[in-house]
């Protein structure tokens, strides 16, 4: 059976969008692992920067969180993260 040619256009539009779509989600799932990995490494250079010891900076986090706390997830599931990301 021979398809209308317009049909088999929209077809091969299709396809390559959805090829576009699978690569731009990679690119975003990468991109979001690169925000967290420099969000972490800033962390880390303030705990040092400050000398904080391990129960210093405990309270420093929980402070901002009472100052914020709808700012900040409390869980991974929160943030919408599951054990794939």
């Amino acid at each position: 059976m021979v398809l209308n040619p317009k049909i088999i256009k929209v077809n091969s539009a299709i396809d390559k969008t959805k090829e576009q779509i699978a690569e731009l989600q990679a690119r975003l799932k990468d991109l979001e692992k690169q925000k967290t990995q420099h969000e972490n490494d800033e962390i880390i250079a303030m705990f040092r920067r400050e000398k904080l010891n391990e129960d210093e900076f405990a309270a420093l986090l929980q402070s901002k969180r009472k100052k914020m706390p709808q700012e900040i997830p409390q869980t991974r599931k929160e943030e919408g993260l599951d054990a794939n990301n």
